[in-house]
């Protein structure tokens, strides 16, 4: 009897023991602690990612700026010279014997087709150009799934250290 009075002292010491264990791992100042240094932690992430995204728009403009300059120039070029074109060679061409008709589709034609071509060019740049905010998604999704990972560690007791 001595025996298993023993042992159930020393089963009952173990098993207070575990409880304890258990216990302290949902204590609310440690809790409160894990949930602190998550806060933290993500603050920082969003700061950092923030920066991120101001340094590829400052990169993202310096390489857009010729290209938008080039598209102003030539949306301007192209409305401002238009109809003075046309007139001037249906004018000209008039005056060689052809009908102005004939002399507003040539000259229209040709400088419709010069201005789209740059256009396209300098379209294609500023899409181009954009690919810089890649690498701001990139890191925006591996800071995302670093927060899920570490709300996933350990729901019950808080976000692990």
């Amino acid at each position: 009897m001595i025996r298993s009075a023993g042992t159930t002292t020393a089963n009952n010491t173990t098993s207070d023991r575990e409880s304890e264990k258990a216990s302290a791992g949902r204590d609310p100042v440690n809790l409160l602690a894990g949930w602190n240094r998550i806060a933290r932690d993500g603050l920082s992430l969003a700061g950092l990612q923030a920066q991120l995204i101001a340094l590829d728009g400052k990169l993202w403009l310096n390489r857009v700026k010729w290209s938008l300059g080039l598209l102003i120039v030539s949306v301007i070029a192209t409305l401002s010279s238009l109809p003075i074109l046309l007139v001037a060679a249906a004018v000209g061409l008039n005056e060689l014997g052809l009908p102005f008709g004939w002399a507003f589709l040539s000259v229209g034609g040709t400088v419709f087709i010069i201005a789209a071509i740059i256009g396209v060019v300098a379209l294609n740049r500023v899409f181009q150009s954009i690919m810089i905010f890649e690498r701001s998604q990139q890191e925006l999704a591996r800071n995302v799934e670093w927060i899920q990972k570490r709300f996933a560690e350990s729901p019950e007791h808080g976000p692990a250290s």
